[in-house]
C-alpha cells in the first residue's frame, strides 16, 4: 500500500485517531438503538409483562425458545410444539442467535427477555467494523469511516437491529 492511500486529502492521520472513531462509532451506533428504552420505561405497561421485556417482532420468540432449550439440555431435532406439517425437524446445529443468547444467559446474570431485546443492537452496531474494513479496500480511512457511519444509521439496517428486534438480521 502507498504511502498516499494512508492519508485523506493529504493529512497523514494518527494511528490512534482510528480506533477512537470506530470505537465512538460503535458507542453512538448503540446508544441510538437502545434510546427507545426511555420511552418503555415511561410507558411500562406497554413495554413490559411481569418485569419483563417484550420482544418487538414475533419471530424473537422462535429463538429465545431455542436458546431456553439448549440451555436447559432439552433441544431435540423434532419441535414438540409445532405441529404443521407433521412435526418439523430442528436445525442440526442450532441457530446461532440463538447459541449466542445461550452462552449470554450462562455468562451474565439477564434474562433471556433482556438478552433478547439487547443482543440486536450490540451486533448491530458491530457492522462499523466491516463496512469500516470495506471503505479502506476501495478508498482511504476517511473513506472507511464515512461507510461505516453511513452503514450503521441506514434507515432500514437500523430498524431491523433496534431495540427488541430479536431475529436473525443483526447477525446477516
Amino acid at each position: 500500500m502507498s504511502r498516499e492511500s494512508k492519508k485523506c486529502r493529504g493529512i497523514a492521520w494518527p494511528r490512534w485517531l482510528v480506533p477512537i472513531c470506530l470505537l465512538a462509532m460503535v458507542a453512538f451506533s448503540f446508544l441510538i438503538r437502545i434510546e427507545d428504552l426511555r420511552s418503555w420505561n415511561a410507558s411500562p405497561a406497554k413495554a413490559f409483562f411481569q418485569g419483563e421485556p417484550l420482544l418487538t417482532n414475533i419471530d424473537g420468540y422462535y429463538y429465545l425458545r431455542i436458546a431456553r432449550d439448549l440451555a436447559e439440555g432439552t433441544y431435540s431435532p423434532v419441535d414438540p410444539l409445532r405441529i404443521t406439517p407433521d412435526h418439523p425437524h430442528r436445525a442440526a446445529p442450532p441457530p446461532l442467535l440463538s447459541v449466542i443468547a445461550t452462552a449470554l444467559h450462562e455468562t451474565v446474570p439477564f434474562s433471556f427477555n433482556w438478552i433478547g431485546i439487547l443482543i440486536p443492537p450490540l451486533l448491530g452496531s458491530l457492522l462499523v467494523f466491516p463496512l469500516y474494513g470495506l471503505g479502506c479496500i476501495f478508498g482511504t480511512r476517511l473513506t472507511g469511516c464515512i461507510a461505516a457511519l453511513t452503514g450503521v444509521i441506514s434507515n432500514t439496517y437500523f430498524v431491523r437491529t433496534s431495540l427488541g428486534w430479536f431475529d436473525t438480521d443483526c447477525l446477516n
